[in-house]
């Protein structure tokens, strides 16, 4: 028998066995429960994993959509007969936005430097033409005193062949027909660039995540294509681009403010509260 192995003394097998099962239930169920946790933190793990790679794989399609929507623009530059394409048309863009900017100063010079903005960039969106015009009226109902939409479209349609290249430098730069209107170009892509931003800020809890993946887009943009989207931003027909949520993307965010002049043009730091 097993016990007349044991010379120290007799083993009650009932206690034993006891111990045995007290010892094979408590450890048993605790490597049970180590187990459980462990497959849980695999699980939790797998899980964030899984759910960070296909966040990113869509972030990284809707860039991929943005930098396809900025080649697609091009624009028809009729003295060289070519057509420019890409970030070069937001070059262009930006040079008839002054252009008309300047326009407007020459009739219409009390208005604060904010509300020309505002008309020149509904003047380069909306354009001219059988629709545009009504589209354009109705977004500078609020600044037609005088008939001044009127005086404005009668004035910039021989505005340009009027100017001097000497005087104005935006005259030898301006090689594209003039207030065509360009909201088949933006509309498109600021709400794209729109729902790529909101993505992130929906789908990312983590606020230095959330703020890598917004350096991300903000890399994408060039200068110009910035700056439209600022007055974009301050514009009438801004949509879901208010002010608020460009400052909350952090849009305007290490914006070279000498890139517009804060006399003549805007004061970028003061309207945006940049340091």
């Amino acid at each position: 028998m097993i016990t007349d192995e044991f010379h120290l003394g007799k083993i009650d097998k009932e206690a034993f066995g006891d111990l045995g099962c007290f010892v094979g239930g408590y450890v048993g169920a605790y490597f049970t429960l180590c187990n459980v946790i462990l497959l849980f933190i695999t699980f939790r793990d797998y899980r964030k994993a899984y759910t960070k790679q296909s966040f990113e794989t869509h972030f990284f399609e809707l860039l991929k959509m943005h930098r396809e929507n900025v080649s697609e623009l091009q624009i028809e530059v009729k003295t060289e007969i070519k057509v420019e394409k890409g970030r070069k048309v937001f070059v262009l863009l930006y040079r008839e936005f002054r252009f008309i900017l300047q326009a407007i100063e020459d009739i219409e010079s009390s208005f604060s430097n904010e509300d020309k903005c505002i008309i020149a960039y509904c003047c380069l969106y909306y354009g001219t033409g059988r629709n545009s015009t009504r589209l354009l009226k109705n977004a500078l109902s609020h600044y037609d005193k005088n008939e001044f939409v009127n005086k404005l479209l009668d004035k910039i349609k021989n505005y340009f062949e009027q100017l001097d290249p000497i005087e104005n430098e935006d005259k030898k730069w301006i090689k594209h027909e003039l207030f065509g209107g360009h909201i088949t170009r933006l509309r498109h892509l600021f709400l794209h660039l729109y729902e790529t931003f909101n993505y992130v800020d929906t789908n990312c809890t983590d606020t230095n995540e959330k703020e890598k993946y917004f350096k991300i887009i903000r890399a994408q943009l060039s200068l110009h294509e910035q700056t439209l989207l600022l007055f974009h931003s301050i514009s009438h027909i801004s949509g879901k681009w208010s002010k608020d949520i460009l400052l909350n993307y952090n849009i305007a965010q290490n914006f070279p403010l000498d890139f517009v002049d804060s006399e003549k043009v805007l004061d970028i730091k003061k309207l945006f509260n940049l340091d």
